[in-house]
């Protein structure tokens, strides 16, 4: 699952690094460069979904204990 950036500077990824499907929101620039995460302080979990307006973003993310939104 992947979106652009508000601005369009780059591209909003979910990263699965295990194959479990739990990740991570990573941002990588259209111009070339290392990808790094996008929501700094959300823990490691399942993608429950993301969405931008203006200045807010929102994402939900779940784990075995439940889920929460950021």
């Amino acid at each position: 699952m992947g979106t652009p950036t508000l601005d369009g500077s780059g591209v909003v990824f979910w990263q699965d690094e295990t194959g479990s499907e739990a990740g991570r929101w990573f941002v990588e620039p259209f111009e070339g460069g290392e990808a790094r995460p996008f929501l700094h302080g959300v823990p490691q979990g399942w993608n429950q979904g993301m969405a931008q307006a203006g200045a807010v973003v929102a994402a939900a993310v779940s784990d075995r204990d439940g889920f929460a939104v950021y």
